[in-house]
């Protein structure tokens, strides 16, 4: 097989969990997404276009849930506000798997969770900068976070959850046999 194949086969399996586990009833923050992003990161040393086709599963599954599932039937957000933060979110969670995370093993763990932490970190400042609901000062910054707690429980546990599953399968499924398959 291919290195073109096997890279396209990659995608579709990334583009399938992601699509799956965004639109099917979940409980809040618990995704693929950051997952999703770390394999893409770690393979796109290899393969550059993988950073991009994580973040463009992202843009598209957003699309589709802004439009359908928090934007009602006539109203449309291209990104809702703010979004643009969580990119960037998900652009150093890709960066911190390129370089973090060699192969499967219980580093994934830690990175995982920096990973959550890091989306938690920005998401939140993100939605107290832009929001009336808490005070513009440290004690509202505050407040916006230790809101977002029970969140950020969801997030550990569905980027750890993924992750094995999306970093491990390939690693030790689909790795494999690509190699067996290039013989």
């Amino acid at each position: 097989m291919s290195i073109k194949d096997r890279t396209l086969w990659i995608a579709i399996g990334a583009i399938v969990v992601l699509l799956i586990g965004r639109f099917l009833p979940h409980p809040s923050n618990f995704s693929p997404v950051c997952a999703v992003m770390l394999l893409c990161g770690r393979e796109s040393f290899k393969r550059p276009l993988f950073l991009l086709s994580g973040l463009l599963i992202i843009f598209c599954s957003d699309l589709l849930l802004n439009k359908y599932m928090y934007g009602g039937v006539n109203t449309y957000d291209w990104i809702l506000n703010g979004g643009y933060t969580v990119y960037l979110a998900y652009l150093i969670i890709a960066l911190l798997g390129a370089v973090a995370i060699p192969r499967f093993n219980f580093k994934l763990i830690a990175i995982g969770m920096s990973a959550s932490i890091l989306f938690f970190l920005i998401s939140n400042f993100t939605v107290w900068t832009g929001s009336t609901m808490y005070t513009q000062d440290i004690n509202g910054l505050m407040n916006c976070y230790i809101a977002g707690i029970p969140f950020l429980k969801n997030a550990i546990v569905g980027d750890l959850l993924y992750a094995f599953i999306l970093i491990g399968v390939y690693d030790k499924v689909l790795l494999p046999k690509f190699m067996m398959a290039r013989i």
